[in-house]
């Protein structure tokens, strides 16, 4: 049940797309002063090194970081709301390297806010302990690292002092009962803690029968007295950001419980450029 590893996809069309989700929701978290914690149920490794042999033979960033930044670089028009995640992962790449979303938030962390961070896998967690204690040296960041469940330590481990925070659900779906323990985890979670932002994030795959595992899924959501916001980025073919890489997997999408308000606009601001730029077709849906 462990044997997934992110470093083979590492900054493929999928990060891009979560990772500039939750640029945006820390980015509306800084417009107040108190600070905010963000908590990840699969953390991962905390940065990935894109010259490895794993990164380098599926060749995933090629058709998704490094075909944004290519496009950046060649248009002066790069939507503001993309600016922000792009001079992140600009930073890193620089050496070869890409930031996984506990790199993401840390680039927008300020002095009060915190990261508590799951991971089970031993080396997935050894590489993020290292990560981690490594930034604190270096930055005095706030980031707490927790060899467990990631369901039953963010349960544990929340809500923060002060109640502002973000909760990020991005498992590799090899234990396929996750579809239907989601839901009712976040259900138990909203209950204790009302204000936190869920960012659920899953793959939208072509097998058949998928949609409708998805539909089952996101029914079973909990009611919200927010905004519920699901984004979904489809490739339009091999000529698309995601190229053929990623066998089976069509799109990748994200459900945001209780999203800044202001989010959906933002998101279809940039449609059209995702679409020009990058061969990606997006769809945005809204419910209350």
């Amino acid at each position: 049940m462990l044997s997934y590893q992110h470093a083979y996809h590492a900054g493929n069309f999928a990060d891009v797309h979560k990772h500039l989700l939750l640029s945006r929701v820390l980015a509306y978290l800084n417009l107040k002063p108190a600070g905010w914690t963000c908590y990840e149920t699969h953390a991962g490794d905390g940065m990935y090194d894109l010259a490895s042999v794993e990164a380098l033979k599926t060749g995933e960033a090629e058709a998704g970081i490094k075909r944004l930044l290519n496009e950046s670089a060649r248009d002066l028009t790069l939507p503001e709301v993309m600016q922000t995640y792009v001079d992140i992962v600009r930073a890193q790449l620089d050496q070869q390297r890409y930031p996984g979303s506990p790199g993401i938030a840390l680039g927008l962390a300020r002095e009060q806010d915190a990261q508590v961070l799951c991971e089970l896998h031993p080396a997935a967690f050894a590489a993020l302990h290292g990560w981690a204690s490594s930034a604190r040296r270096h930055s005095g960041a706030r980031i707490s690292v927790h060899q467990r469940d990631g369901f039953e330590g963010v349960a544990a481990l929340s809500p923060p002092a002060g109640g502002r925070g973000v909760v990020l659900i991005d498992p590799s779906y090899e234990i396929k009962a996750d579809y239907e323990t989601i839901p009712l985890w976040t259900a138990a979670l909203l209950q204790r803690w009302r204000g936190a932002v869920v960012m659920q994030w899953y793959p939208i795959l072509a097998k058949a029968g998928h949609a409708e595992i998805l539909a089952t899924m996101k029914a079973a959501l909990p009611p919200t007295t927010g905004v519920r916001l699901t984004v979904e980025w489809s490739a339009t073919g091999s000529a698309g950001m995601r190229g053929d890489r990623t066998p089976g997997m069509s799109g990748s999408g994200m459900v945001i419980t209780n999203a800044p308000w202001t989010l959906a606009d933002e998101l279809a601001g940039i449609k059209d450029w995702l679409n020009e730029h990058l061969s990606i077709v997006q769809r945005i849906e809204v419910s209350p």
